[in-house]
């Protein structure tokens, strides 16, 4: 039973360090990311209850991927912006696309105002994509 028990010990220390040598998938980097457009079902809605809104965003293939999404809610105005991480694999040719989505449930009536990240212009300056939401 003790010798059972030390192999044991043995082959759970062996997987855990070869699970922590995995560097795959091993993020390099995280940037803000573009959003290329954003599907609003109803511009108009009942308070109190929940409408999804589609974030969509293109990636690389294979090398990188949705990180996260900061979602700034200020007043009326929500700001949003997408971040796209990049791990140690090779870049493929091509791109795909993919969706985030918010679950937006007002709590109060009134217009609320999106304004979604699409990047810089050519002198540095924020590029939104704005829509609004009527809640009644």
């Amino acid at each position: 039973m003790k010798n059972f028990t030390k192999f044991g010990i043995a082959v759970l220390g062996i997987m855990f360090l070869q699970s922590c040598n995995n560097d795959a998938y091993e993020l390099k980097s995280y940037e803000e990311r573009k959003i290329d457009s954003v599907k609003i079902d109803n511009d108009t809605m009942t308070v109190f209850n929940m409408q999804p809104i589609k974030v969509f965003s293109t990636y690389n293939k294979e090398c990188e991927g949705f990180y996260g999404m900061d979602y700034i809610p200020k007043d009326s105005i929500r700001t949003v912006v997408n971040y796209a991480y990049k791990n140690n694999q090779t870049c493929q040719s091509g791109t795909y696309r993919a969706f985030n989505l918010i679950r937006f449930e007002p709590q109060k009536t009134g217009t609320y105002y999106f304004k979604f990240w699409q990047g810089k212009d050519a002198s540095g300056n924020n590029i939104w994509l704005e829509k609004q939401i009527v809640v009644e």
